[in-house]
């Protein structure tokens, strides 16, 4: 055979083995490409769901953690809003109580004057009942005379109130007595046993639910 031909023979078979390697050594990369990829990719779905995992293990820590409850926590609303326990005093035409006589009574019982009505101090600052003028606008004058004279006592937060009303109707029996007034009900009737004791029991009810006992 001539020697030129066995070349090329040889030649091509070089190539094609050559090309057979080479594509080979390609689709062995290219494995090791996809795989490395594929690892990549799983390594950073895991880092993604650790980090997911531990942002939601701390909310949930956050969620769970026992701490004291925050002041606006604790502002739940009141069974006794806008709830009163009301007295009134009715003065005679011609025996109206001169309101420095009023006042020196009224602060003699306890109570501190300001802003122009009476209140007995009660605790945090909150004061247990009112003693205001019974005629627009509720508030006492040196130079006016007094017909009415409401006490009110709202029931919002109190603790004690059977004894805080026992001081009330006390009060007002006392002022009554003094110039003569009539003490009336909320409803400005005449006060009867009956209805005194209905306010003890109605006072002695919040107390119960406040967990608070009169003594």
């Amino acid at each position: 055979m001539n020697p030129l031909y066995e070349y090329l023979i040889y030649l091509v078979l070089g190539l094609t083995i050559g090309g057979i390697i080479v594509l080979k050594l390609i689709d062995i990369y290219k494995k090791r490409d996809d795989i490395q990829i594929s690892k990549d990719l799983r390594e950073k779905k895991k880092a993604k769901l650790k980090q997911s995992l531990e942002s939601e293990t701390g909310k949930a820590e956050e969620i769970n953690e026992v701490r004291v409850p925050r002041q606006g926590e604790l502002d739940l609303p009141d069974a006794n809003e806008g709830k009163f326990i009301v007295l009134h005093l009715k003065a005679k035409l011609d025996n109206k109580p001169s309101f420095e006589l009023l006042k020196q009574k009224i602060t003699a019982n306890g109570l501190d004057y300001k802003n122009g009505y009476f209140e007995n101090p009660g605790k945090n600052s909150t004061p247990s009942f009112l003693v205001l003028n019974g005629e627009e606008p509720a508030t006492f004058s040196d130079n006016a005379e007094v017909k009415v004279i409401t006490i009110a006592l709202h029931l919002k937060g109190q603790r004690n109130v059977e004894k805080t009303f026992n001081k009330m109707l006390e009060l007002g029996r006392s002022i009554a007595d003094a110039w003569d007034m009539k003490l009336c009900d909320e409803s400005f009737n005449t006060i009867s046993e009956q209805r005194i004791s209905e306010y003890k029991n109605e006072a002695h009810e919040v107390d119960l639910k406040n967990g608070s006992y009169g003594g």
